[in-house]
Parts: structure tokens; sequence; C-alpha cells
């Protein structure tokens, strides 16, 4: 079989790599139709005739009680309003808009001020219209938008005019309720969780497919390129992709790709956005049999991440997580990989910034139906999983339940957990 690949028609895609690699016993016409459904969901909005759907009102409905809880703070601290302006909290009251500019980092950021009557959002000329077609429509927002030359400085200001406002951030001397949103903006309802689970198994599909076909030589450019084409495709915008090839995975914990060419080891790594979601994963490929040494450091990785999410059990605490994942590391001889980067990354609501422990309060608990990512990297090895917490303990929502990619056992107090492996190819 040729080896070239036709990257017009996903399902052509899958079609050479299920033959291939026999990664996933769903059948072509199982994708073929997913395929469909997903593409004939994303619709453009008709405000005329699609304000009373299904869909639209159970998101309403979600956003009034959202409204609801906010109020209920405002009355408790004596505030007359709230501004969120946060990522996580602003998807969190949008229930799953994406109110980000997108890759244009450049653009106004975009605020939501709640009050007890109303809930507003302020955004500047050039985002408003697509803010309220394509994400709020029918969602009971009001809308306050400024020149773009203006900023929102002023407007803000106007509004607020000296009354009991709080931030969702500490930024001045005014009240901040970050700590009561933090927990309440990561549970995650039935919607969203449905909605993280697609989105980790379109995840998991991009970067396997791309881990199992890229040609031996490729540069960590051309790999990366291929891994944002894939995700774009399944309408995922890419908010962080890393291809590390030999020493270079070694070397760094976070770098961008290079015209590195990619001969033996790999390591893959992506988080991508979808309604109002994020994933993040990672996958090792190997051209013929890695060293002992590159074994010994993915299965010390694979134990310390999957400690991470083995732990992560409503409430719990990431501060008595944390020192669990230390002591593999330092009984394995790998004392000196603590601490070189955040063992959490991105996962359930976007961040503003890379989670890490120390952003995440030590005391806190672990809230039910709430999303986490444990990464572990050790030497050229890297593991990175999403799940999401339950009463009967988590969800992995990045490793798909049918998927033929490499597995592991991994014993944690006693029991076995699978968790994935590093994928071994023929030179």
């Amino acid at each position: 079989m040729s080896s070239e690949i036709d990257f017009s028609d996903s399902t052509i895609l899958w079609s050479l790599y299920a033959q291939n690699m026999l990664v996933t016993e769903r059948t072509l016409s199982a994708i073929a139709s997913e395929n469909s459904l997903e593409a004939s969901s994303e619709h453009i909005v008709d405000t005329a005739r699609d304000h009373a759907s299904p869909d639209l009102v159970a998101r309403r409905s979600v956003v009034d009680h959202r409204h609801a809880i906010i109020t209920g703070w405002l009355r408790e601290h004596d505030l007359f309003g709230l501004i969120l302006s946060r990522p996580e909290h602003l998807a969190w009251i949008g229930a799953g808009a994406d109110l980000s500019p997108g890759l244009q980092v450049w653009r106004n950021p975009v605020f939501v001020f709640v009050t007890a009557a109303h809930r507003m959002v302020v955004c500047d000329v050039v985002q408003s219209g697509r803010l309220f077609e394509e994400e709020l429509f029918g969602l009971g927002f009001l809308h306050k938008e400024f020149p773009l030359e203006d900023g929102p400085q002023a407007i803000l200001s106007n509004m607020v005019m000296g009354r009991a406002v709080a931030w969702d951030l500490k930024l001045d001397d005014r009240p901040s309720l970050k700590a009561s949103l933090h927990t309440e903006s990561r549970r995650l309802d039935t919607t969203e969780r449905a909605a993280l689970r697609r989105l980790g198994r379109a995840m998991a599909i991009s970067v396997e497919t791309t881990a199992a076909t890229f040609e031996p030589g490729s540069t960590e450019r051309d790999v990366a390129a291929q891994l944002v084409y894939r995700m774009m495709r399944e309408g995922i915008r890419p908010t962080h992709v890393q291809v590390l090839s030999g020493e270079r995975a070694r070397r760094f914990r976070s770098a961008p790709p290079k015209k590195s060419p990619i001969t033996d080891w790999a390591v893959l790594t992506a988080t991508g956005r979808k309604d109002g979601m994020e994933a993040s994963l990672s996958r090792c490929v190997s051209f013929g049999p890695p060293p002992a040494e590159i074994v010994r450091e993915f299965e010390t990785a694979a134990m310390a991440q999957t400690t991470g999410s083995f732990f992560s059990r409503p409430g719990d605490s990431v501060g008595t997580i944390a020192p669990k994942i230390r002591r593999i590391l330092e009984k394995n001889g790998f004392s000196d990989e603590w601490g070189r980067e955040s063992i959490l990354t991105s996962a359930g609501r976007p961040l503003a910034e890379l989670i890490s422990v120390s952003s995440v309060p030590s005391a806190a608990t672990i809230p039910a139906d709430s999303a986490w990512a444990w990464q572990t990297g050790v030497g050229q090895a890297r593991c990175c999983e999403t799940i999401v917490t339950d009463d009967s303990g988590y969800e992995c929502v990045t490793m798909a339940k049918h998927s033929r990619w490499p597995t592991i056992d991994i014993a944690v107090k006693g029991q076995p957990v699978k968790c994935t492996g590093y994928l071994k190819r023929d030179v």
C-alpha cells in the first residue's frame, strides 16, 4: 500500500490507519456516521427559527441557574455585582460558549458583568457580532460594546460607578470571589461532561493517528502541522501543540517544534478546545525497540501520571496527591525531574494560565464531576491524560474504550490500572 495519505477525507485517512495500525475496533462506517453527525450539528444559527430549539432552551436554563448562584454570593457578601474575566469563568457562565478571541491574542478581552437583575457581556465592536450570533444567542445576555481603539477601562468604570463590585481575580482592593468560583466552575454538568468525552475521543484520534502515520525523518514542524490539521478538521482549536524528538524531549519540557528530524523517538503533546471544554494528552512513539533506559523512563512517568489520576477522587485534595507523585520519582532515581514542569495542565474549562499545584489551594477538595489532566515527564518520556472524577472513581476521557493503542498495566495500591503505553513502529 502506498504511504501517501490523502488528507482531503478523514475517512480515507482512518482507512489507512485502521488497516496498518489496528488502533480502533470501530468500523469505518461508524466513523463516517459520527463525522456526518458532528458536521451537521455545527450549523449557522438562524435567529428567527432557532430561538426555541431544545438544546438552546436547556443551555438557557443552565445559564439561569448559574446566574442564581452568583446572585446568592452577591447577597451574601453585600455586593452590587461581579465582573468575570478569566476564561474558565466565562466558559462557566456561558454554558459552553466560546468567548475567547481565538488565535488573535492581541484582541481586547471579553468581560461579563453580573448583577442580581441582569448579566451583560462587555466586548469590543469587532467581537460583538460573532459572540451574539454564534455563542450567546438566546441565552439572556445583554450587550455593551466599546470602540476598538478605546479599550474596556472607561466603559467598565462607568458601569461600576463607585458601587461595591467584585472581580474574579485579585487586581486591586476590590473584593474577590475567586475562591467561590474555583470550585463551582470546575464542576461539569451532564452535557459538559459528554462534550468533554467527545473532545477527548477526538483528541486521542488526532494525536494517535499522527503518531502512527508520519514518515521517519519528518521534522518536528512537519508532525506538528499534521496534528494541527487533524484537530482543526474535527472542529478543535489547538491551544497547545508540542512535538519533541529524541534528546530535545530529554532536555526541554516546553519548547516549540523545530526542524529537528525524528528518527528514533518522539513525544506528541496537545491541548485542544471545543464547545467550551479543553482536553490534554501526550503520546510517545518509537521507531524500532527503544533503549532500556527510555523504557524505564516511560514506565516511571506512566506510574507517576497514573497515580495522580487514581487518587483524584471527590473529597481528596491536590495537596495530598502531589507528594505521592514526588515519592515515585524519588524512589525510581528521578528526583531531579520534580519541579521541571507543572504536574497539572489544562482540562475541563479553559484556564487563564498554566495550572500548577500552587495555583490550586492545597486544602481545596476535588469536587465530583471535575476535570483534571495530570502530566509527568521523565527523561525522554512524557505521559498525560485528561480525566473526570465521579463518585465511583474517575473516567479517562482521552483513552478510548476500544482503542488498540498499546497499553501497559500499572499497579496502584495493589490494584491494576490500564494506561497508554508507547507505540513501537517498524523502521
